[in-house]
């Protein structure tokens, strides 16, 4: 019992840190993005937007 609850904890806390890598990934190429269209504080201010969207 104690082995599989080990299991699917090791599970959950993989796909948290997938999600974390995606959000990072995603947030990354939105800024590189608009850097090359942009000034920095719409970048900035579109991340943070996002960063609040995925943690409500």
């Amino acid at each position: 019992m104690h082995n599989l609850y080990f299991c699917s904890n090791i599970i959950y806390v993989g796909s948290s840190m997938i999600m974390i890598i995606v959000e990072l990934s995603g947030v990354i190429l939105i800024l590189l993005y608009l850097c090359k269209r942009t000034d920095m504080f719409d970048a900035v201010d579109l991340a943070l937007v996002l960063h609040c969207f995925f943690h409500k």
